[in-house]
């Protein structure tokens, strides 16, 4: 019987392969080669020469290079959703056989708006760390949906979220929008009224945030006038009070020293987002798994 001679998997190969797939990804979120090649710890010319013989392979050119930079062809754009959907297939893979075997491994990227991470998002990811040791964890700023739609983030835990299609909700949960005074200031441990506001200088998270729309859609309700609004220079820096404002908002109790009942500022929304036309990964079920415990704990 005759049948055709299937050759042997080159393993080899296979994570070269796996390797220029990563190193795609990296090329794809950084906008450079130069700067993938730094996170890399590799020299732009060895990964740039990499992914032309890749392109070569193929017979396609994945990125367009620009004077500032480089960004994904009409074609990469095509190839690069199979190549995350894999290397997030075997990262789930690496993930489920380390656990088999006592550990945990993989890669895994939040997304989060700046009013959410320290307050309510910090037990979580300790948490998450303590459970996924060896699982290479980022967190980066929000920007906006394509942020999951193109890959470049697992999940996002973002106030206010703009729905799309595409985007689907894996858990919410409302918080209250609370303030920190000065520890001087003589309402420090009392509660604030709209009169207590109009005389301070306010400091919010930046305007694209749950709190800062909630805080001044009130302000405008109640047709109070702020003295000093300014938003946070860096909302993803630990909350403390910002040095040039006498009352801080925020989300959640932690760090509140005043009452803000009296103020009735609408609740904010904190929703955990994933791509929905993906099955989402061991990864993210842990994690959501986790912010869902978070929320709950927040909510007694």
């Amino acid at each position: 019987m005759c049948g055709a001679i299937i050759a042997p998997p080159n393993f080899e190969t296979d994570m070269r392969h796996l390797r220029i797939y990563r190193a795609i990804v990296m090329v794809a979120k950084a906008g450079s080669i130069r700067a993938a090649a730094e996170h890399l710890a590799v020299s732009p010319s060895a990964l740039n020469r990499a992914i032309q013989g890749f392109e070569a392979e193929l017979g396609i050119e994945i990125f367009e290079r620009l004077p500032s930079g480089v960004r994904l062809s009409v074609v990469g754009e095509l190839i690069y959703g199979p190549i995350t959907d894999h290397l997030a297939q075997i990262d789930d893979f690496k993930l489920s056989l380390a656990e088999m075997q006592g550990g945990g491994a993989g890669q895994f990227s939040i997304a989060v708006s700046q009013d959410v991470q320290h307050s309510i998002l910090a037990p979580a990811l300790e948490h998450f760390r303590d459970a996924m040791p060896h699982v290479s964890l980022t967190v980066e700023q929000y920007q906006g949906p394509a942020s999951l739609l193109d890959r470049r983030n697992d999940v996002a835990v973002v106030s206010t979220p703009e729905i799309v299609d595409g985007l689907a909700v894996a858990c919410a949960a409302t918080y209250p929008v609370t303030a920190r005074l000065h520890p001087d200031h003589e309402n420090c441990g009392g509660h604030l009224h709209w009169g207590d506001v109009e005389t301070l200088s306010i400091a919010l998270p930046p305007p694209a945030t749950g709190v800062h729309m909630a805080v001044e859609g009130a302000l405008r309700k109640h047709r109070v006038a702020a003295r000093h609004l300014t938003s946070c220079p860096d909302g993803l820096l630990p909350p403390r009070l910002n040095p040039v404002a006498e009352v801080q908002f925020g989300l959640g109790q932690a760090g509140s020293n005043v009452g803000t009942e009296q103020l009735r500022i609408s609740p904010v929304q904190v929703s955990v987002l994933y791509r929905a036309s993906a099955r989402p990964t061991t990864l993210t079920q842990r994690f959501v798994t986790l912010i869902q415990r978070q929320f709950d704990e927040d909510s007694l």
